[in-house]
């Protein structure tokens, strides 16, 4: 990220949140087949890996989404978060 930079996302969060039995469903299906691997995802984990790594953020939690927004960019800390999360296979 360039200094000054802002980053937004999401998240589907898999633990600790009521999830409703299509929610499970479309959750299960997509786990399977690769395309989210949210299994192990809390809000509070959540809060926790994005403080490590910038030091101005915004968390909301909506249901089983998480959207996030996000300053002042640990640059080192992002990238070892990347690089792990490549190589995790």
């Amino acid at each position: 990220m360039k200094p000054g930079g802002v980053m937004f996302g999401a998240n589907i969060l898999h633990k600790g949140v009521k999830r409703w039995p299509m929610t499970r469903f479309f959750m299960a299906s997509n786990n399977m087949k690769g395309i989210f691997s949210n299994k192990q995802d809390s809000l509070d984990d959540m809060k926790s890996e994005i403080a490590k790594r910038f030091d101005k953020h915004e968390v909301e939690n909506h249901g089983v989404v998480v959207l996030c927004n996000c300053h002042h960019a640990n640059v080192g800390a992002i990238s070892t978060a990347v690089y792990t999360a490549l190589n995790r296979k």
